[in-house]
C-alpha cells in the first residue's frame, strides 16, 4: 500500500484517501457496487453482496406494513427504485443475485 501510494501522490499528484483505499484480492472487495470473479478467458463483474442486501431493506421499507399513504404511490417509488438499480447493475452477472431476492 506503501509504495502504491508514493507512486500516486508523487508521480500522478493525486491525493490518496487512506481511510478508504484498500489492496487486496478483486473478489474480496467492492467497487462501486461491484465485486469481480474469475472466469475463462478473463474477468467478470457481480453486484456485491452488499448492494444486493441494501436493496432488500430498501424494498422492505418501502413495501412495509408502517408505511402510509396510497398503494398506487408506493408502486410507482418501488418500480423506481428497482429500475434504477436495475439500469445501475446492467453491466453485471446477476441472474443467481435475482433468484434469492425473490
Amino acid at each position: 500500500m506503501k509504495s502504491i501510494t508514493k507512486y500516486i501522490e508523487e508521480k500522478l499528484k493525486l491525493t490518496v484517501n487512506k481511510e478508504k483505499s484498500k489492496v487486496g484480492r478483486p473478489w474480496k472487495l467492492k467497487f462501486l457496487g461491484y465485486s469481480f470473479y474469475n472466469v475463462k478467458g478473463g474477468v467478470e463483474f457481480r453486484v456485491h453482496e452488499k448492494s444486493v442486501k441494501k436493496l432488500k431493506e430498501k424494498i422492505k421499507y418501502l413495501t412495509g406494513r408502517s408505511r402510509i399513504g396510497n398503494i398506487r404511490t408506493a408502486y410507482l417509488k418501488i418500480k423506481q427504485v428497482i429500475v434504477g438499480w436495475i439500469n445501475y447493475f446492467k453491466l453485471a452477472r446477476m441472474k443467481n443475485k435475482l433468484k434469492k431476492i425473490r
